[in-house]
């Protein structure tokens, strides 16, 4: 089964339509993705194939508020112990890793674009705010992998912001 994103419009929120599915595409395959199958491009559709996401999985947190700004909100009741957090953050750095070898930032590395399941695995998407970088100079692109290392450090504080137990110290 596969999902189908029609792009509609010129510009998005977060950006043209085109530089999304570009960077997509760009961004490989990886197991904590969602994997992009293919593209449709003719002068009035722009879409991207993908594989449906499974039904058990669900969003990992929602999005910011006015009052927490950049930072990522959780339901009230919303826990999750260490070995899960663990388990996310390392699969986390996995994807950022594997981006970043195919020089491609995220943009958003938030866990509200993140979906899990119950085991703690985990698909990153949204790739609305994501850029590829290939062309920068190596110290321009080592700015934007610092850059975004810092969005992952924040992902990480989100996530022992909500653990059960005492949270081990995690480094990003």
């Amino acid at each position: 089964e596969v999902a189908v994103k029609v792009f509609k419009g010129e510009v998005t929120s977060d950006g043209y339509p085109n530089d999304e599915l570009q960077a997509c595409l760009k961004a490989g395959s990886h197991p904590n993705l969602v994997k992009s199958l293919a593209q449709v491009q003719q002068p009035d559709n722009l879409a991207l194939i993908m594989d449906l996401i499974p039904s058990h999985y669900q969003n990992l947190g929602l999005p910011p508020t006015l009052a927490t700004c950049t930072r990522d909100t959780f339901p009230a009741d919303f826990s999750l112990e260490q070995t899960q957090i663990d388990k996310i953050v390392q699969q986390m750095r996995d994807v950022f890793t594997h981006l970043h070898q195919n020089k491609v930032c995220h943009g958003d590395l938030y866990a509200h674009n993140t979906l899990f399941d119950r085991d703690a695995n985990i698909l990153v998407g949204d790739f609305g705010a994501a850029s590829m970088y290939h062309m920068l100079s190596e110290s321009q692109q080592q700015q934007i992998r610092q850059i975004e290392q810092r969005a992952l450090e924040h992902f990480i504080d989100d996530l022992v912001s909500i653990c059960v137990q005492t949270p081990d110290k995690i480094v990003a």
